[in-house]
């Protein structure tokens, strides 16, 4: 790590202007982000950056913080940052730019940045109150080159109003001191267990001083309530051939409470998609028919093809079977082909003039295996005759 970088890890904590309110932390963190750019030159868009933008709201509450920067401001965090150099002995200078002279004789692309009119970029920005970009659009550059020349114009200090803030500290401030009693804690936080950030919420007072008035109760805080019991063996066996939602509903607790579970146990949890779907993980046991565990497992809608199939062998063709239930015969010749493919045998003999439609000696066995009623009790509903139903993906 070099010089700069090592002083660069500083100043997010330590930068000047920081106080103990969220406001006043959220800008000496917006400091210190300033600080850190100054002796890096770091790219805070790049997520590798330790100080990176999180979203689009942060970049640009640290935009509105820099382009509004007073000379004052600017040369306290300058000397700042130069302070820091000298105390961790780096004789660099604060920032560093290779000589004009290097380029003598090269074209450059672009416009110099030197070559702005700073009293214009005052009148439309400083004192006009023209968002850079605009700014950069009128005067036929760029918002970079805009915010490097705001560096060097006067601004005029922020004038804050002081009644709002204090008049809203001093009502929720009002209310804590004749609320936050300890019968309060007592009934709200410990019997009816509600987390601070709810209790902030409700009465319009922060989760620090809620935490602060428990503790001066002696009231112990905890992070989180105690996970809701979860036997894990339980769990991997259930989450094997279930989703987190149905057994989230099972245990009537919410779907997040049993991720957790899963995590604190060391149970991977399966990647999102089709692939871990029940359908596609459900294992039938032994006692099961070979070919309607061929059907099933591993696959969607194999219980409707089953279904389906069961059906259709009781009409003299496809287009006949397809209207009673309510498919397009198309569909219907797919999922036969899709099963069969599966089961690994022809199941039934196609109708011709003459010759209606029937299963072979394979299929005739599948469908006396469908009437057995330990498979029936597995095989969930299927949609009624008449009703859309769904179609399998197209074959692989």
């Amino acid at each position: 790590m070099t010089g700069m970088a090592r002083a660069a890890a500083m100043p997010a904590s330590r930068a000047p202007g920081g106080g103990t309110s969220r406001a006043g932390c959220r800008w000496a963190s917006t400091a210190g982000r300033y600080v850190y750019e100054l002796l890096t030159g770091a790219d805070l868009t790049d997520s590798r950056c330790p100080l990176a933008f999180t979203n689009a709201r942060d970049k640009s509450r640290y935009l509105g913080f820099t382009d509004t920067l007073t000379m004052p401001l600017r040369a306290a965090l300058h000397e700042y940052a130069a302070g820091l150099l000298g105390r961790l002995g780096i004789s660099e200078p604060l920032t560093w730019e290779p000589p004009a002279s290097c380029c003598e004789g090269v074209t450059l692309p672009g416009r110099d940045p030197g070559d702005i009119d700073l009293d214009a970029v005052t009148r439309l920005v400083v004192t006009g109150g023209t968002p850079p970009g605009s700014a950069a659009a009128q005067l036929g550059t760029t918002i970079s080159h805009i915010r490097l020349a705001l560096e060097k114009v006067h601004h005029p200090a922020r004038e804050w109003a002081p009644s709002t803030p204090p008049a809203a500290w001093q009502k929720w401030q009002d209310r804590a001191r004749t609320l936050l009693t300890r019968e309060f804690f007592d009934r709200e936080y410990t019997t009816a267990r509600k987390p601070l950030h709810q209790i902030e919420a409700e009465t319009g007072i922060p989760s620090t001083h809620l935490a602060s008035r428990a503790r001066d109760h002696g009231i112990p805080l905890t992070n989180a309530w105690q996970p809701t019991p979860i036997d894990p063996q339980w769990l991997r066996d259930q989450y094997a051939r279930r989703s987190y939602s149905d057994i989230a509903a099972e245990l009537d607790v919410s779907v997040m409470t049993v991720i957790a579970a899963a995590r604190r146990h060391g149970i991977a949890s399966r990647p999102k998609g089709v692939h871990s779907r029940p359908d596609m993980i459900t294992a039938l046991g032994e006692d099961i028919p070979p070919d309607i565990r061929r059907a099933v497992e591993g696959s969607l809608h194999g219980w409707q093809r089953l279904d389906r199939f069961r059906e259709a062998m009781a009409y003299p063709a496809i287009g006949t079977a397809a209207k009673q239930i309510g498919a397009h015969p198309s569909a219907l010749i797919h999922q036969f082909q899709r099963l069969e493919r599966d089961i690994g045998a022809t199941l039934y003999h196609r109708s011709s003039p003459g010759h209606p439609m029937r299963p072979t000696a394979r299929g005739n066995a599948l469908l006396q295996a469908l009437g057995h009623p330990a498979v029936r009790a597995l095989a969930p509903p299927q949609p009624d005759a008449g009703q859309p139903a769904d179609q399998d993906p197209p074959p692989c």
